[in-house]
């Protein structure tokens, strides 16, 4: 209690964000599925030891490679294609496929596919508890973090794409590619019996991200500075995730994004508690069965065909 009752201080003294700011995942600003009451996203204790006396983190794990495999993910559910493969337990990605606009005529749509394939997945350790792959394209190098069924694309430092950051050029083709940000089914394919598992899966991430805030806030003991970071932390949140999710394709419908993203701070937040146990814990179960059942697989569009028309930011 002498743990939290520090946190409160410093919200009353206000050296924090408002209080209203330190929303826990799936408060105010993020997309309810349809078929949802929002009453898990809103961000208020539950009963039966979801109060502050509850610091038991959940031990949360990284999503598996195998749910992007033989998958056809696009960014922003809506453009480009990347297919990934494995064999011999190497894997790739045999299938490239990036969406822009024309280098000589801004706001003129290109998409090339990538030639060369497939390309080699480096795994390179982890980011915030999430698999981390490099993938070495000359033209356009990039990495990866693995998701339930999506990846978070990072360019350099950003993790998002425009004309400032987060794409690949290709000059020879006239054409700049937009690469960074999430990459996931197409967001026209899911309907409504995915939104309403779509719904199970976030709430239960919510869930799991307030027990292991909770837990991360508490391990701070008496350190202000380390309490004062932890909670800023958390507080933004809600709106780097709405950032993250703006653009997927009818996101506010599904919410396919949003939860994915939850599930990822939850684990974030786990791996931040004690990365050393963490990874320890989270690799000695790495060939472990999906935690879930997987929808019906679809098959692979050739690439280039029956994809949507490229949408400019």
């Amino acid at each position: 209690m002498r743990r939290f009752a520090l946190a409160l201080a410093l919200l009353s003294t206000g050296t924090l964000p408002a209080a209203a700011q330190l929303q826990l995942p799936g408060a105010a600003g993020a997309p309810t599925p349809v078929g949802g009451s929002g009453a898990a996203s809103s961000g208020a204790p539950r009963s039966g030891g979801d109060g502050p006396r509850n610091s038991t983190p959940v031990a949360v794990r990284s999503p598996s490679e195998d749910t992007i495999v033989n998958r056809s993910l696009r960014l922003n559910g809506r453009q480009g294609q990347m297919v990934f493969e494995r064999k011999d337990g190497v894997l790739s990605l045999k299938t490239l496929v990036i969406a822009g606009e024309q280098l000589s005529r801004r706001g003129e749509a290109c998409q090339i596919e990538v030639a060369g394939g497939p390309f080699t997945a480096q795994r390179s350790g982890r980011h915030d508890g999430l698999r981390r792959y490099d993938v070495s394209i000359e033209s356009c190098p990039f990495t990866f973090d693995v998701m339930d069924g999506a990846i978070q694309v990072n360019v350099g430092d950003a993790t998002t794409s425009s004309p400032l950051g987060g794409v690949c050029e290709f000059k020879q083709a006239d054409c700049r590619g937009y690469v960074a940000g999430v990459w996931g089914p197409p967001g026209n394919s899911l309907g409504p019996n995915e939104a309403r598992e779509i719904e199970k899966v976030r709430s239960k991430a919510e869930s799991n991200a307030r027990s292991n805030f909770r837990a991360l806030l508490a391990a701070q003991g008496h350190d202000k500075a380390m309490v004062k970071t932890v909670a800023a932390e958390q507080a933004g949140f809600s709106s780097r995730r709405a950032e993250r999710c703006a653009d997927y394709e009818r996101e506010d419908v599904h919410g396919f994004c949003a939860s994915r993203v939850t599930e990822a701070w939850a684990v974030a937040l786990r791996a931040k508690l004690n990365p050393a146990t963490f990874e320890r814990d989270d690799d000695s179960t790495e060939k472990r069965a999906p935690t879930r059942p997987r929808p019906k697989r679809t098959a692979v569009p050739t690439p280039g065909e029956d994809l949507p028309p490229p949408v400019l930011r």
